[in-house]
């Protein structure tokens, strides 16, 4: 990520990232540092590259047996990280033209 960072503007054809997003959802306030995170990523890519992200989102996971044997675990979850659609909301917000394909 620091490598990334020191990158000019649109420098980036294709970028491919993987648990950036849950990184930045151990944090209290997931809302803001995911947002800064996404205008951050808009700036490194040009208007027709690529940004592929393959993240973990727990939330879409309500049945997982974590849950069952962990009390706080899904309540810590379901405040601290994404689903899918708020995701793409996001995505769309930091002006990204968002494509899902969910993979299970």
């Amino acid at each position: 990520m620091s490598e990334l960072l020191r990158r000019k503007e649109e420098s980036v054809d294709v970028l491919a990232t993987r648990l950036l997003l849950w990184d930045n959802m151990m944090s209290a306030d997931q809302r803001t540092d995911t947002d800064a995170l996404l205008q951050q990523m808009h700036t490194f890519l040009s208007p027709h590259d690529v940004w592929y992200i393959a993240d973990l989102l727990p939330v879409e996971s309500p049945a997982h047996w974590a849950y069952t044997y962990f009390a706080g675990a899904w309540e810590w979850v379901r405040q601290r990280t994404l689903d899918l659609h708020v995701l793409y909301q996001r995505l769309q917000a930091a002006s990204f033209k968002a494509q899902v394909k969910r993979r299970v």
